[in-house]
């Protein structure tokens, strides 16, 4: 073997050796550790923030629990609320034809009346009866309920002053009578929403 090849060897061994290259192996293995010891906290901080939000969401619900009679009073507003809308959205329909026979939408006034009282009244007992934690666990629902509560009192005069003048057309009627529909709709998916978050089904 020749001189100059044997020298190169012993250079390159002793160059592996070296304090900087190990300093340098180790300090990537570190890095190595120190990134998977980052990836298992990070595992844990995020299973740990699950566990503490749906205890909170526990803590909540239970904080705002529906009594039996708040159930009974949610339940009665969505049964009305159901039966009205089925009336006036029969009677857009039957009505949206000009010249159609008035007299079928008319009938219904005082059944409708009934409905949309039944749900003013069920659903301000049950926001009125509502406990200091659950006044301030619902507010904003309950803000926006009371907003749509009386739009749909507003919508149902309009529709209750057209059947209650002769000589408003079928047109008319059915107009008013979407418009109502849709206030109700609305109405509907908020109110459930406060029942959701009280454990109570619309049934």
């Amino acid at each position: 073997m020749k001189k100059t090849t044997i020298v190169t060897i012993a250079f390159a061994a002793l160059l592996a050796f070296s304090p900087e290259v190990l300093a340098r192996g180790g300090q990537g293995g570190s890095r190595g550790q120190g990134a998977g010891a980052g990836q298992q906290q990070g595992q844990a901080g995020g299973g740990q923030g699950q566990g503490t939000q749906a205890r909170q969401t526990q803590r909540t619900q239970a904080r705002v629990h529906a009594t039996s009679a708040q159930r009974g009073q949610f339940q009665a507003a969505c049964a009305n609320g159901t039966q009205a809308r089925q009336q006036v959205h029969s009677m857009a329909r039957s009505q949206k034809k000009s010249g159609a026979d008035t007299g079928q939408a008319r009938a219904q006034r005082d059944s409708l009346r009934e409905n949309v009282r039944t749900i003013d009244q069920e659903h301000r007992r049950l926001v009125e009866g509502l406990d200091a934690e659950q006044q301030y666990a619902l507010q904003d629902r309950v803000r926006e309920t009371n907003r749509l509560v009386e739009e749909v009192d507003e919508r149902h005069r309009a529709l209750d002053r057209a059947l209650a003048d002769p000589s408003t057309d079928s047109r008319e009627i059915s107009e008013r009578a979407r418009e109502l529909d849709r206030a109700m709709k609305e109405w509907q998916k908020e109110y459930r929403k406060l029942g959701s978050e009280m454990g109570v089904e619309a049934g």
